[in-house]
């Protein structure tokens, strides 16, 4: 991780933010031991913001403990993988449906700025996973949904970039990435309910296929 230490303000959310972002971009990665004392030392604080940090993501979902071996990043089944995904697929149609009816076209320039951006970043790299995760939220934020149905899809994100990192790292995975969300953006821009909602369930269907075919999960 990053080795950058905590500001002594609001020690416990940064702690928490600054792990779960970890987990997200894939820098931790899905199965991955969390050892308490190595967070307290990287991060330059106590050992409670870090268990309150693993208490916390546990509860979403991001963390598991086991018995004997303490906090690790959850690492999901097969079967695991293919619900999250496939409910996943199903709010995010929902939601793209909703954002190619009421966005502005310059909402939707700032979807396909973050796709624009993801081309010319290593697919490897921090940034772009991060902006893999920005443009999923981005549609999603500017479909007019309820707070918590953005939450159900932000909390799915989160569950899904997890084990991604590894799609990103396969041959061909970026480019494939790239120009399957520039058919979400193309059916956005179409106004095209029932094709953006085929683009997302094709995007995410593929990567949900190269994700269960690697080892990442079990």
């Amino acid at each position: 991780m990053n080795q950058q230490k905590i500001q002594p303000t609001t020690v416990s959310d940064s702690v928490y933010l600054r792990i779960k972002n970890a987990i997200i971009i894939g820098e931790l990665k899905a199965g991955e031991h969390l050892v308490q004392e190595e967070f307290t030392k990287d991060l330059g604080v106590s050992r409670t913001p870090v268990r309150d940090a693993f208490r916390r993501l546990e509860s979403e979902g991001l963390v598991v403990n086991r018995p004997y071996y303490g906090a690790m990043v959850f690492r999901p089944s097969k079967e695991q993988v293919q619900e999250i995904y496939e409910i996943r697929i199903l709010i995010e149609q929902y939601c793209a449906s909703r954002t190619s009816k009421v966005a502005t076209d310059a909402d939707l320039e700032s979807i396909k700025a973050i796709n624009d951006r993801m081309s010319k970043v290593s697919p490897t790299s921090k940034e772009y996973m991060q902006l893999d995760f920005e443009f999923h939220k981005r549609i999603g934020e500017l479909s007019g949904c309820t707070k918590s149905t953005l939450e159900i899809l932000e909390g799915l994100l989160n569950k899904s970039s997890s084990f991604k990192s590894i799609y990103y790292s396969l041959v061909g995975g970026s480019q494939e990435t790239i120009s399957m969300h520039s058919k979400i953006i193309e059916a956005l821009f179409n106004r095209d309910a029932d094709e953006v909602k085929k683009a997302i369930a094709d995007h995410l269907y593929h990567v949900l296929e190269r994700v269960v075919s690697s080892n990442v999960v079990v």
